[in-house]
């Protein structure tokens, strides 16, 4: 009886130091942006922005951006994620459009937010609204 209840508590013990299967990992945030992102609300200088111009993004895993408008022609960056500054940083590194200022982002309650200057004339430290701050949230276009 006593060799059994010893097996038993190797056993357990064995199962709880087994690596966790990637399937309950929690993705990181190169594997959670890919996918296409559509821009629901614009905070701009503090206030909601119902005319902020609408655009869609799609991120895919080779680290490029395909930008999609209503009134100007698409646009296809690539892209860099700072996972390691406070706060995090995504940086368009081809010039168009969009700019190579690093702009801070999140991911909270399945949306991703981003905050840009006005006018992308300056850096942003912050995801806060306030002046001369933009702040975007997106959602999931696709099904993920």
């Amino acid at each position: 009886m006593r060799c059994l209840v010893v097996a038993v508590v190797f056993a357990l013990g064995s199962a709880c130091a087994a690596p966790v299967p990637k399937d309950f990992k929690k993705p990181d945030d190169k594997t959670l942006i890919v996918g296409t992102w559509v821009l629901t609300r614009a905070n701009l200088n503090g206030q909601e922005n119902a005319e902020y111009f609408w655009h869609s993004m799609t991120f895919d895993a080779d680290g490029n951006t395909r930008f999609r408008y209503k009134t100007i022609p698409d646009q296809e960056n690539e892209f860099k994620l700072d996972t390691a500054a406070s706060p995090k940083m995504l940086t368009w590194l081809k010039k168009s459009v969009v700019s190579g200022n690093p702009r801070p982002y999140a991911f909270r309650d399945g949306r991703l937010v981003m905050a840009v200057g006005e006018g992308d004339r300056k850096p942003v430290q912050s995801l806060e609204p306030g002046p001369g701050v933009i702040v975007l949230e997106y959602e999931r276009a696709d099904a993920k």
